[in-house]
C-alpha cells in the first residue's frame, strides 16, 4: 500500500440522469456533474399549489377559491354563452371544420368563439362515444364547456379554471329534473382535464 501501484482500469462512472433538483450523479462514487434539470411547474389552481409536472414537487398554496364572486362570475359567462350562440346562429362567424366531427366558429380577429365536438368523435377517451361537446371562449380563453349525453355537465371556468360544475342525471328531460351543484367533489378535476386537453388539441 505504501508504494501506489495500480493494477487494471478504473470502473468509471455509472451516472445517474439529472433529477430537477439533483445534477447527474454518479451511483458508485456520488460524484456529480453538470446541472440539475429544474422544475417544471403546472400554474396553481383552486385546488393545488403550483405542482412540478416532472417530479410532483409542489410549490405555494392554491388559488384561494373565496377570492372570486362565482355567482357574479357565472352570470358573466352566462351573458357571453348567449351572445356568442346568439352571433353563431347569425352567422357572424367564420365557420370551419377541423376534422371530421369537430367545427369551430372563429370571430373576425382569428379568435375562437366555439368548437363543437360532435358524440362520438375521438378526444376524450371512453368519454367520447358518450358525450357530444361544447366549447365557449372570450378573448381565446375557455370560459364554458357543455357534455350532453347519458347526462349533462355544465363547466364555468374563471382564467381556464374550473369554479363551477352543475351536473344533471340521466333522467334530466323529466319534469322533475334537478341541476346539482358541485365546487370541489372527486369528480371534479377529471372534468376539468377532460375540458383543458381536449381544447389543447384544437388550438
Amino acid at each position: 500500500s505504501a508504494c501506489k501501484e495500480t493494477e487494471g482500469e478504473p470502473l468509471g462512472h455509472q451516472w445517474r440522469e439529472a433529477t430537477c433538483t439533483l445534477p447527474q450523479t454518479c451511483a458508485l462514487c456520488a460524484e456529480q456533474a453538470g446541472e440539475p434539470n429544474g422544475h417544471t411547474w403546472a400554474d396553481a389552481t383552486f385546488h393545488v399549489p403550483q405542482t412540478c409536472a416532472l417530479c410532483g414537487d409542489t410549490e405555494g398554496t392554491p388559488i384561494p377559491y373565496d377570492t372570486i364572486s362565482v355567482e357574479d362570475q357565472v352570470l358573466i359567462i352566462r351573458e357571453r354563452y348567449n351572445q356568442i350562440v346568439a352571433d353563431r346562429d347569425a352567422g357572424r362567424y367564420e365557420k370551419v371544420t377541423l376534422r371530421q366531427g369537430v367545427t369551430a366558429y372563429y370571430e373576425s380577429s382569428g379568435m375562437p368563439a366555439c368548437i363543437i365536438v360532435y358524440q362520438g368523435t375521438d378526444g376524450i377517451g371512453s368519454d367520447s362515444s358518450e358525450y357530444s361537446r361544447s366549447y365557449y371562449f372570450s378573448d381565446g380563453k375557455l370560459i364554458f364547456a357543455f357534455y350532453d349525453g347519458t347526462d349533462a355537465h355544465r363547466l364555468y371556468f374563471y382564467n381556464e379554471l374550473l369554479m363551477r360544475w352543475r351536473y344533471r342525471p340521466i333522467d334530466y328531460s323529466s319534469a322533475n329534473a334537478v341541476n346539482y351543484d358541485f365546487a370541489f367533489t372527486e369528480d371534479y378535476l377529471k372534468w376539468e382535464q377532460l375540458a383543458l386537453s381536449e381544447v389543447s388539441t384544437f388550438q
